[in-house]
Order: C-alpha cells, then structure tokens, then sequence
C-alpha cells in the first residue's frame, strides 16, 4: 500500500518546487534588478587558489 504513495509524492513534490521556482524568477524579471556589477566579475575572474591557501606552520 505504501509503494501506492510513493510515485504521486514524488510527483507532487517535483511540480511544487518547479512552481515557486518558476514565480521566483518570473518576479526577478519582472523587477527592476539591475543585475550584477562589472566590477564584482572582474574582481571574481581574477581569483585563484593562493588567495585561498592556508599556511600551516
């Protein structure tokens, strides 16, 4: 009886989630969001591992 549940879980579960999903970025595009800066990509295409190294002593 219980394997009965498990595919309509499933599938409720899938189609909930692509909802709110689907409002979320129909509001972003409907907002006035301008997005992410020029400066913030430069600054984070220039990133690398040693800035991220931890010496150990």
């Amino acid at each position: 009886m219980a394997y009965l549940l498990v595919l309509p879980t499933i599938l409720w579960r899938v189609f909930h989630s692509q909802f709110w999903i689907s409002l979320a970025r129909y509001q972003t595009a409907k907002s006035k969001h301008i997005g992410i800066e020029f400066e913030q990509v430069d600054r984070e295409r220039n990133w690398s591992l040693e800035q991220f190294r931890v010496d150990r002593a």
